[in-house]
């Protein structure tokens, strides 16, 4: 925990909540949190803190690499293009998304009974989390010109990120939960898991590509 949490620093820390607090507000009235206040609060904000608590498992992912992989910036283009992808993004949109996978039978159980909208909601929120503790991060570092061209994007980048992968994983599920009630075989699981590693993919490069322009 001494690792994971950032040196606070108060600027950095109001303005990582304030605009953590203005995406979350976002995220939960478009999810309709005021209909079902008792069953979508907690579970917003439980979203948001699994979102925070996925950056550890992701500086797990960058020891491994490092240590094991040799995967760094160089300042080669193009091996540093395929680093951000394939390093830095792949390791955090699968951090993000372990994160938000207890939350599915959550979402899928007969008190939730969770829309797919709310799926997505959920989503957003993890990638709110995990940008809000990366905010921290880069603020308190002092590195301006980096630190405020990744918050005024990074916010609403990690939520769309997460919030494709949510709703890829979820389709997924229940394609291969419907596949094998029906007992019609291993086709729509097997297009469900293809659907989704193609989202996963398409996250990963496109948050590598992210990464690397403003790198």
């Amino acid at each position: 925990p001494r690792c994971l949490r950032p040196p606070f620093e108060i600027g950095s820390t109001i303005l990582a909540a304030i605009a953590a607090l203005a995406w979350g507000t976002f995220c939960a009235r478009l999810g309709g949190v005021s209909l079902r206040p008792r069953v979508r609060f907690p579970l917003y904000v439980l979203a948001f803190a699994l979102g925070v608590a996925s950056v550890s498992v992701t500086l797990v992912f960058v020891v491994l690499e490092e240590v094991f992989l040799k995967m760094n910036e160089t300042g080669d283009p193009l091996r540093d293009l395929l680093f951000f992808t394939f390093g830095v993004g792949l390791r955090e949109e699968v951090s993000k998304l372990l994160f938000f996978a207890p939350l599915l039978p959550l979402l899928r159980s007969r008190y939730v009974n969770a829309s797919r909208l709310d799926v997505l909601v959920c989503g957003a929120l993890v990638g709110l989390g995990f940008a809000a503790e990366e905010n921290l991060g880069y603020l308190y570092q002092g590195d301006l010109s980096t630190a405020m061209a990744r918050f005024l994007t990074a916010n609403f980048f990690h939520m769309s990120m997460t919030a494709i992968l949510a709703g890829a994983l979820d389709r997924a599920t229940l394609s291969a939960r419907a596949r094998a009630m029906s007992g019609r075989g291993r086709d729509g699981s097997e297009e469900g898991s293809l659907d989704f590693s193609r989202a996963l993919l398409t996250v990963a490069a496109m948050h590598g590509i992210y990464d690397f322009c403003l790198s």
